[in-house]
């Protein structure tokens, strides 16, 4: 695990039980007139549709990077399971004071969690994360005609999605 450090350092994860892990980020804060308190990063954060429930953007910015991980629905009709979810994580890289990310989309196939199967990560995409302030975030996408990307097959658009606010107290 790349980025993070669990207390237990053992090369096997156990099969059930709690993996504790701490932060290795630091914190560098929004800007005002935007600023949110304690913000790891302006790029760092829980973006979603408050109109669109269950489904957004949960990204993270360290070192040039910025990995994501994306969850939506399927277009209409054209379900690929019995919930409609399709989940795919996006990375590029970043740099301070760059508002624009350009990413690749990813979906990830097979693999259990301690088990000798590899997983297959495959490119399905492309995305621009525009990280307009501290608070919006415009996804522009563009899924592959290829057919990796099922019901997202040459599906393209633009998403607006808000910033979960952070309770003031904290």
């Amino acid at each position: 695990m790349n980025g993070l450090k669990g207390e237990n350092s053992r090369s096997e994860i156990p099969e059930r039980g709690v993996i504790a892990l701490k932060s290795l980020l630091t914190a560098t804060g929004c800007a005002a007139p935007n600023a949110l308190p304690r913000r790891i990063s302006t790029k760092t954060g829980l973006f979603s549709d408050p109109q669109v429930a269950g489904q957004g953007i949960m990204s993270v910015e360290n070192q040039g990077q910025l990995f994501a991980g994306w969850l939506t629905f399927d277009p209409a009709g054209a379900s690929n399971d019995n919930y409609s979810q399709s989940w795919f994580t996006l990375q590029g890289s970043t740099a301070p004071g760059v508002r624009k990310v350009q990413t690749q989309i990813y979906r990830t196939l097979g693999s259990i969690r301690n088990r000798s199967q590899r997983a297959s990560q495959l490119a399905i995409g492309s995305a621009e994360l525009d990280f307009q302030d501290c608070r919006t975030l415009l996804v522009t996408y563009r899924f592959s005609d290829n057919e990796a990307a099922l019901a997202m097959r040459g599906k393209t658009g633009v998403v607006r999605l808000a910033r979960n606010e952070d309770r003031p107290d904290q």
